[in-house]
């Protein structure tokens, strides 16, 4: 019977060609290239935070087609402050995007409602994820991949298989991937959501918003998978 290799300075396992990580659970422990994108990112806690976070859009593109924008910007207010006590809750406290975000927030309602325009508005999830894009394809850039920076920060968030991958070559590689690709997803679905908050109505806005950031998260993902894998 062959026995598994043990490297030292990569701390992998190697067995007929296969990666697996030590120190963990061996229920829990896969090859490399059998774990699955939802084995990546912890499905149900991105989705919750996608979801929180497009809730403001969504109550302002709602009650500025059918009742008034003062009303819709008030409501987005309130909607905002939700957002901010999950955050905390979740995380422990507000992270420098969560920062950005809420005082971008602010900074437009306050410019909708004294230029009386909606679509200033409606130019915040652009101008959000394409900085957040730009964020982190520099960060990619000066070799701090932002996936890898939020597993060590965040463990608690993030599944134990997610976490196996910070001990191998190939896993830190795939979330390097990863993190670039996202980025780059983001600074696109940015100028196209920009372009949508200027040329569209709310109910096509919104449709972009949704589904437009989901499937951003999900080639992405798949492509970082296909070509590391």
């Amino acid at each position: 019977m062959k026995e598994a290799k043990y490297n030292e300075s990569h701390e992998y396992y190697r067995f007929n060609n296969k990666v697996f990580q030590p120190n963990l659970p061996k229920s829990v422990k896969k090859p490399l290239n059998q774990l699955k994108l939802m084995d990546l990112i912890d499905y149900s806690y991105i989705m919750n935070s996608l979801f929180i976070s497009l809730i403001p859009l969504i109550a302002f593109a709602i009650l500025d087609s059918y009742t008034s924008l003062n009303i819709a910007l008030i409501a987005t207010i309130f909607l905002t402050i939700i957002e901010v006590i999950y955050t905390i809750y979740t995380l422990g406290h507000l992270d420098s995007i969560s920062l950005f975000s809420i005082a971008l927030v602010f900074i437009l309602i306050t410019l909708s409602y004294i230029k009386k325009d909606r679509i200033i508005f409606k130019l915040k999830p652009a101008i959000l994820n394409a900085s957040m894009g730009l964020y982190t394809v520099i960060l990619y850039m000066t070799g701090t991949p932002l996936l890898i920076d939020l597993i060590k920060k965040y463990p608690q968030l993030v599944p134990i298989e997610s976490q196996s991958l910070l001990s191998s070559v190939q896993g830190k590689l795939l979330l390097s991937q990863l993190s670039l690709n996202m980025g780059i997803a983001l600074i696109i679905h940015g100028f196209i959501v920009g372009y949508s908050g200027v040329k569209h109505n709310n109910f096509w806005w919104t449709v972009i918003n949704i589904f437009g950031i989901v499937i951003a998260i999900f080639l992405g993902s798949a492509l970082a998978i296909f070509k590391v894998l």
